[in-house]
């Protein structure tokens, strides 16, 4: 998997949320993305500080565009409400998902599709 879907697409998720959280969020997924492993990211548990929450934002895209690859085996333009769902199947799986959580899970679901249709 090429990591530059997964990092446009966090950094897209990032500035949707940047007013909401914080103004350095864009530059702590840009950390936590030159951190990422050759696997996927692990979501911490608890998303309390700006730091998690951009290792979450790149957590979810790397599964999101996973996902969306995945469906688009079947369907070309698989639904949003399946992505999303899926990602949160995905995730709830290890975690507990808090509103923040399906906020990421929502922009980033949208990010990956229109990052697709590119």
């Amino acid at each position: 998997m090429t990591t530059e879907p997964v990092a446009a697409i966090a950094r897209n998720v990032a500035q949707h949320l940047t007013t909401d959280h914080n103004p350095a969020l864009i530059h702590q997924v840009e950390a936590a993305l030159h951190q990422r492993t050759a696997t996927a990211p692990t979501p911490p548990a608890r998303y309390t500080d700006p730091v998690a929450i951009a290792s979450l934002i790149v957590a979810i895209a790397t599964v999101a565009w996973t996902v969306y690859n995945d469906l688009r085996k079947e369907t070309p333009r698989p639904p949003i409400a399946t992505i999303t769902r899926t990602i949160r199947l995905q995730l709830d799986e290890t975690h507990t998902i808090d509103d923040t959580t399906r906020r990421i899970i929502d922009i980033t679901a949208e990010e990956t599709i229109k990052y697709g249709d590119r």
